[in-house]
């Protein structure tokens, strides 16, 4: 998956980054350079981290764990940290673009490139979960199981066995297929990075949802009535 692998680069590109300014902290003449290196170290870090905050949550958070559950602004917060680094890293290339222009080598052209991709990705994914989750209305379906109950044939790019869905009063909905892997996956937003998502909006999908959202407000109202003395 395209942003896994970005989230290893950024963090080869951040120890490397350590690496170089740890030694120029060791043979800086004065304790405010040091001081500015280590202030570097940090911040490098602390762009990785949230950049790969959604992965890190994944393995480290109650995300995956038995009979947890996610909040919404938990998982959110994921995402903002996520569009945060991409921004971090959208200032940090002109930085990068100097020193290619000044150097003949590959190391820093290639730096370049990577952290471009990086920060487009991650800029990309954060900014469409943003909009796509952008009221309570939207969360996710079990497209398999709503399979099951009817015919939907109008979401031919959809290969999940889930879908994250923009619910309304009548369709169609619109809906977004992640890929194999999902993050967020126990909240009510779940996350999928950019490129792995296929879009639509499907009318069969939103006759199955309505029809049971129907059948299940009758059986309310009728389990509700009186019983009869």
């Amino acid at each position: 998956m395209l942003y896994i692998l970005l989230c290893s680069v950024v963090l080869l590109i951040v120890v490397i980054g350590t690496v170089a300014r740890a030694t120029l902290a060791l043979v800086s003449p004065g304790p405010g350079q040091r001081l500015r290196q280590m202030v570097l170290v940090l911040a490098s870090y602390a762009v990785g981290m949230a950049y790969c905050a959604p992965l890190l949550y994944l393995f480290f958070g109650p995300d995956g764990a038995p009979g947890e559950t996610l909040g919404v602004d938990t998982a959110r917060l994921t995402v903002y940290l996520l569009l945060a680094a991409s921004v971090a890293l959208l200032l940090y290339i002109p930085s990068l673009w100097k020193r290619a222009a000044d150097s003949k080598g590959f190391w820093p052209m290639g730096q370049l490139t990577l952290v471009a991709l990086a920060c487009f990705v991650g800029g990309k994914s954060a900014y469409d979960h943003l909009t796509f989750f952008n009221n309570d209305q939207a969360g996710w379906a079990d497209v398999a199981l709503m399979k099951e109950i009817g015919e939907i044939t109008d979401m031919p790019g959809c290969t999940s066995p889930v879908a994250f869905v923009r619910f309304q009063s009548t369709g169609p909905f619109e809906y977004r297929c992640p890929g194999l892997i999902v993050f967020n996956r126990l909240s009510s937003q779940p996350f999928g990075p950019w490129p792995h998502n296929d879009n639509g909006s499907s009318q069969q999908l939103a006759d199955v949802i309505l029809k049971i959202k129907s059948e299940a407000k009758v059986a309310d109202d009728f389990s509700e009535e009186p019983a009869p003395l």
